[in-house]
């Protein structure tokens, strides 16, 4: 069985946690630390353990928070990065709201670490305008980190992270951010830039339509980071957003021989299914390919998630073989449920065949 993301935060961690900051504040309470932050330890989940984490230093650093951020800014490099550094950002998040300027300022310091975009955006619901100074300032940042927490912290629905409200209803600040940024260097800056996009384009298509307009499509680096900015519209066969990426919507498209290996499968197992799709008319085309699985809910409702084939260069009656494998293995994001699953072939936006399968516990 994998690994779960919880058991990342681990009991070890905890005790080297507790370690580092004794090495670096001495009148640290070792034991009382771990007594605390590990009661009941193995029922709670992932976000909990790291609430705990950073809820729990606060009675053993000094009263004096200025202080208290000093000692965490000097462990934090001594840290593991990732999930189990993730504490860090929080702990300033939590308590250092008063101290805005000093705050954001240790965030860009810690967030090499694992990334300070959760502990940012309590930040900004404070106060919207100075917290997007700071945004701006890092956006010319030499360290790819930083100018990326300046992208992803101010995604409007950033997973696993409440919504900024202000910002999903009027996303106009973040476009200074993203113009900053959009020929990044860095493909690590470059996936959040795109990624904001795509959290606007959800509310806002038209102003993405706007963006796509000015940015245009022959700079290679404007390019990939809007491309993967409209996936939302794309997957939803929006034509604007087709357009753009060079393929024409009303293109007809013919699936034929749609086949999967078994029409029954156990969770944990993987699908094998392969078609012929044969573009009409006069003209080559790039054509868009994708599928859609209809995942059964434990409620016996349906899901439908859109994954990607590729954009097709494809010539006028050829036939395109395409043969693709799809896992059905739970993930920490989806658990799948017995029951009748339909596979759809989708090309440029519109689906265009299907295909039931049972999957079996």
């Amino acid at each position: 069985m994998a690994k779960l993301l919880k058991d990342q935060i681990s009991k070890e961690l905890v005790a080297n946690v507790a370690a580092k900051f004794l090495e670096e504040y001495p009148k640290f309470n070792v034991s009382e630390y771990e007594k605390e932050v590990l009661t009941n330890w193995e029922s709670l989940e992932l976000k909990a353990r790291i609430m705990r984490m950073a809820v729990s230093l606060n009675s053993r650093l000094p009263n004096n928070y200025l202080d208290s951020l000093k000692i965490i800014e000097n462990v934090s490099p001594h840290i593991k990065g990732g999930l189990e550094h993730l504490f860090i950002p929080e702990y300033i998040s939590l308590f250092g709201l008063n101290y805005f300027d000093e705050s954001m300022q240790a965030l860009a310091k810690v967030t090499e670490g694992s990334s300070s975009e959760f502990a940012v955006r309590p930040f900004i619901e404070k106060d919207q305008q100075k917290a997007f100074n700071y945004l701006l300032k890092w956006t010319k940042n030499d360290n790819e980190h930083i100018r990326r927490l300046a992208s992803e912290g101010c995604r409007p629905l950033l997973p696993w992270a409440s919504k900024l409200v202000n910002l999903v209803e009027n996303p106009a600040p973040i476009f200074k951010i993203l113009e900053n940024l959009k020929e990044d260097k860095s493909k690590y800056v470059q996936k959040s830039v795109a990624n904001n996009i795509n959290d606007i384009s959800k509310h806002h298509p038209e102003l993405i339509y706007e963006l796509c307009k000015k940015w245009g499509s022959k700079n290679k680096t404007r390019f990939w980071i809007l491309k993967h900015g409209l996936r939302t519209l794309l997957k939803r066969g929006d034509e604007k957003a087709l357009k753009f990426i060079g393929v024409n919507p009303n293109v007809q498209i013919n699936i034929a021989n749609l086949q999967i290996s078994e029409k029954s499968y156990s969770i944990g197992s993987a699908i094998h299914f392969d078609f012929i799709a044969v573009l009409q008319g006069d003209a080559n085309q790039p054509v868009r390919m994708e599928y859609a699985v209809d995942y059964v809910k434990s409620n016996r409702k349906r899901s439908n998630k859109v994954f990607q084939i590729g954009t097709k260069n494809m010539v006028s009656g050829k036939k395109l073989h395409i043969r693709k494998k799809h896992s059905l293995k739970n993930m920490t994001t989806r658990k799948h449920c017995a029951g009748t699953h339909t596979l759809n072939i989708i090309a440029n936006g519109k689906p265009c065949a299907a295909i039931d399968f049972e999957l079996t516990n």
